[in-house]
C-alpha cells in the first residue's frame, strides 16, 4: 500500500501536536482543523486560517481569516474572467486581468487603454498605455473654462483640489479639436482649489506660453504673460508693469548683444550709472506721400518732411486656427479675429527726398524699406546716431564737415562749422563703404537730431 493510500485511510493523524485530517468522502484536508470545509483548510492557535478551494468554473482561491465567508484577506483565480484577483478586508484591492492588465483599485472597467490602472476611490484615474506613452492620470473635474483638461498628474487631496498644489495635465482647446498641449498648475492659496490656475503649457507646434493660454501670435493683442515660439519669435506682455528686467551683476560691461546671422551688430552695455545703446542709430517709421515703394531710394539718401500723418488703417480679421502638416508640424499660426481698426499716431509723418539746396525741413536719411510688413509700404529713416550719408559723384568732403542737403538726395559741406536747422551731419570718415551705378557715394557720420 502507498504512503499516499495510508494518509488517506487514516482519519487522524499527528505530526509534532499538529493534527491532520484527511477527509476522504468530501475530498478534504485539514491541518490543525478537524472539520475542513473547503478542499484544504489550516488552522492555528491563534484562530487564524489559511483556506483554498479549487473549481474548473468557478474560482481557485486561498482565504485568510476564521472562515470562507468572513475572511480578511483572499487570493483567488476566478475561471470565467480568466484573472487573478486580491482582496483585502473583504474587498477587492487588485486584479490581474485576461489581458495582462494590473488594476489597483478597480475593477478593469475603466476606459483607459493601458496595462497599469490606478483609482483612488472615484477620483483619479490613470494607465500606462500600450504605446508607452507614460503613466496617465485624469480628473473627473478636469474641464475649465474654454479648455478640456486630459490625462496628467495631479497633486492634490481630492476631487475639489486636483490641482491646488500643483498639477500637468494634457490639455485640449474646445474651438480647435486638433489642438493639444502641456499644462502645468498651481494655486495662489494652500487650502481651496478655487484659485487653482495654469501657469504655464507647452503648445503643440506653437510653443511654450507662461500665464496665458493665447495660442496666437498676438502683436496687437492685449493678452499678457510670455509666449516662446519653436520658431524663436517670442512676446512678453504685462499690464502696469515692467516687462523685463536685465541685471548684470559683479561688474560693467554688456547687457544685451545684438546679433545678425551670429555677427553682433551692437549692444548695451553699462558702466558705473551711465548705460550706453552701442553700434547703432535713432530711426523712426515713415512713407511716401502716394504710400508707393519707390525702389530708387537708396541708402543714405537725404529726406525731408512732410506735413501729412502716416496713417496705419486695418480691414476686419477673421479668426483663424493653426495649421499643421501630415507630420505635426506648425504650417501657419492661429490669428486671433480683429474688427475694422486704425493704429493710433501722434508723430510719425511722411516724407520725400529731398529737392532743395540747404532743405531746412530735412529729415534724417533713408535705411531700408520694411519686408517684413506686407501690408504697407514703410520706410525706415534714420535720425540720429552713427549712420552713412550719399555724396554726389564729384563733390568732396572732409573729415569734420558738416552737411546739408544738395537738393537732389545726397549731402554737399554746408561752408561754415556752426549748426543750423540745415545741418543734416558731421564728417567722421572718408572712408568710402559703398559706391552707387550713379558714382555718388556713402561716407560715415554722425548724424544731428533732424
Amino acid at each position: 500500500m502507498s504512503r499516499a493510500r495510508q494518509l488517506a485511510d487514516s482519519a487522524d493523524l499527528s505530526f509534532d501536536g499538529t493534527t491532520l485530517v484527511v477527509d476522504e468522502t468530501n475530498n478534504r484536508v485539514g491541518i490543525g482543523e478537524a472539520s475542513p470545509s473547503v478542499p484544504l483548510e489550516v488552522y492555528d492557535a491563534s484562530n487564524s486560517r489559511i483556506l483554498a478551494s479549487t473549481s474548473n468554473t468557478g474560482a481557485s482561491q486561498f482565504c485568510f481569516g476564521d472562515d470562507a465567508d468572513d475572511y480578511v484577506g483572499r487570493i483567488y483565480y476566478d475561471h470565467n474572467g480568466n484573472s487573478m484577483r486580491f482582496h483585502a478586508s473583504s474587498s477587492e484591492a487588485m486584479r490581474i486581468d485576461s489581458q495582462g492588465v494590473l488594476n489597483i483599485g478597480t475593477d478593469g472597467n475603466a476606459n483607459i487603454n493601458g496595462k497599469l490602472n490606478v483609482t483612488a476611490g472615484n477620483f483619479v484615474k490613470g494607465a500606462l498605455d500600450y504605446s508607452g506613452d507614460g503613466l496617465t492620470i485624469t480628473s473627473e473635474n478636469a474641464t475649465a473654462g474654454d479648455n478640456a483638461y486630459g490625462s496628467g498628474i495631479s497633486f492634490g487631496r481630492n476631487a475639489n483640489d486636483i490641482y491646488r498644489k500643483a498639477g500637468i495635465c494634457l490639455v485640449q482647446t474646445s474651438g480647435d479639436p486638433d489642438f493639444n498641449g502641456l499644462a502645468f498648475f498651481g494655486s495662489n492659496n494652500s487650502s481651496s482649489g478655487a484659485d487653482m490656475f495654469e501657469a504655464g503649457r507647452f503648445n503643440s507646434g506653437t510653443g511654450w506660453l507662461i500665464g496665458t493660454t493665447n495660442n496666437s501670435p498676438g502683436e496687437s493683442s492685449t493678452a499678457t504673460g510670455i509666449r516662446l515660439g519653436y520658431s524663436g519669435r517670442s512676446q512678453f506682455s504685462a499690464d502696469s508693469n515692467s516687462i523685463v528686467f536685465f541685471n548684470r551683476t559683479s561688474n560693467d560691461g554688456t547687457l544685451v548683444d545684438f546679433r545678425q546671422n551670429g555677427t553682433s551688430e551692437g549692444s548695451i552695455s553699462v558702466s558705473g550709472t551711465t548705460v550706453s545703446y552701442n553700434g547703432g542709430h535713432l530711426s523712426r517709421w515713415s512713407r511716401l506721400a502716394d504710400d508707393s515703394k519707390d525702389t530708387s531710394i537708396v541708402k543714405g539718401t537725404v529726406m525731408t518732411n512732410l506735413d501729412e500723418m502716416v496713417v496705419w488703417s486695418h480691414d476686419a480679421v477673421e479668426a483663424q486656427d493653426a495649421v499643421y502638416d501630415e507630420d505635426g508640424n506648425l504650417v501657419s499660426e492661429a490669428v486671433e479675429a480683429k474688427e475694422t481698426y486704425t493704429e493710433d499716431n501722434e508723430q510719425l509723418n511722411k516724407m520725400a527726398v529731398s529737392s532743395v539746396e540747404g532743405d531746412p525741413n530735412v529729415a534724417g536719411v533713408f535705411v531700408n524699406w520694411d519686408e517684413d510688413d506686407d501690408e504697407f509700404n514703410d520706410m525706415n529713416v534714420a535720425m540720429t546716431g552713427d549712420m552713412v550719408i550719399r555724396i554726389a559723384s564729384g563733390t568732396t568732403v572732409a573729415r569734420g564737415d558738416l552737411l546739408m542737403s544738395a537738393g537732389d538726395g545726397t549731402a554737399k559741406p554746408q561752408g561754415d562749422d556752426i549748426v543750423r536747422s540745415k545741418t543734416i551731419a558731421k564728417v567722421i570718415s572718408t572712408h568710402v563703404s559703398h559706391t552707387y551705378d550713379d558714382g555718388s557715394y556713402l561716407v560715415p557720420c554722425v548724424l544731428m537730431a533732424c
